[in-house]
């Protein structure tokens, strides 16, 4: 199983991810993108849902790599904050019964999960899952337990 991203578990791990902490990934993938040469012409929106949304731009011919290296950003930075962000992570005592409902949900859908895995491990062990087209799986991992 991987290791989900420093930035990301800290913001996951404690139980709940703040308005800051979310806000503070999409800054680092923006950031990501213009470091890497796209153009991001203005800040992040805040949706009808909460979420940030924003754009880049790139030459036409050079799309695939802007695509590309969009994903390297976003995974890095922010995919699993996003994902949890408007979630509500159980308090503290409620988390090791969560993150051993999430661990078992995996094991079952033949996910090697080790007992001490983090909560974002196991989130992005579930998005692996969906990487992998078995997504309705992977959400049913996430949700079925609260998270």
């Amino acid at each position: 199983m991987r290791v989900a991203p420093a930035a990301q578990a800290r913001a996951i791990d404690d139980g709940v991810i703040t308005d800051k902490e979310y806000k503070t990934s999409v800054a680092r993938t923006i950031t990501c993108m213009r470091k890497a040469g796209y153009a991001v012409p203005r800040g992040p929106r805040t949706a009808a849902d909460g979420r940030l949304t924003w754009s880049y731009s790139a030459p036409p011919g050079d799309l695939q790599r802007a695509s590309a290296t969009y994903w390297g950003c976003y995974n890095e930075e922010s995919r699993l904050i996003e994902r949890l962000f408007l979630r509500v992570i159980p308090s503290q005592e409620d988390q090791k019964a969560v993150r051993e409902q999430v661990r078992q949900c995996l094991i079952a859908h033949g996910v090697d999960v080790g007992t001490g895995a983090a909560t974002s491990d196991l989130v992005l062990a579930a998005l692996d899952m969906a990487d992998q087209r078995t997504e309705s799986r992977a959400v049913d991992c996430i949700n079925r337990p609260g998270l």
